[in-house]
């Protein structure tokens, strides 16, 4: 019985490792901070630690209004779980594909699609001389 149950463990753990699902972060998704400025948050990939080296982030502006020349991001490290871009266009429509490498090359495309904020006026009591 042990025995059956490591080939199928062995088997279900090739089967994932062919089609990347180990190697793949989970949970991508962003979030506008400001009219110029994007978070990406992921979780780490089910196979934790010990196969991926890193996450190569490609952000794109896919509005069709303007191109922006936004250079490509080696994290270097599997630890990272988020990235920050600042800067960018104000509310443009940007998507993020990030892809999860390891030793052997192996790497899954994920993507997520977001806008930053549009500008407003705030008004900013402390800078005018009032508490908040």
């Amino acid at each position: 019985m042990i025995l059956r149950i490591r080939i199928v463990f062995l088997v279900a753990l090739a089967v994932l490792s062919l089609t990347g699902a180990l190697y793949e972060p989970t949970n991508l998704s962003c979030a506008s901070l400001n009219s110029t400025t994007l978070m990406f948050s992921w979780t780490l990939p089910a196979s934790g630690i010990f196969t991926v080296n890193g996450y190569h982030l490609n952000l794109q502006r896919t509005d069709n209004i303007r191109v922006e020349n936004i250079p490509h991001v080696d994290t270097g490290s599997v630890y990272v779980e988020n990235y920050t871009y600042y800067k960018i266009g104000k509310y443009a429509e940007y998507t993020l594909t990030m892809h999860s490498y390891t030793a052997s090359g192996n790497d899954t495309d994920v993507s997520v699609t977001c806008r930053t904020d549009e500008d407003g006026n705030f008004l900013h009591w402390k800078e005018r001389g009032n508490a908040c």
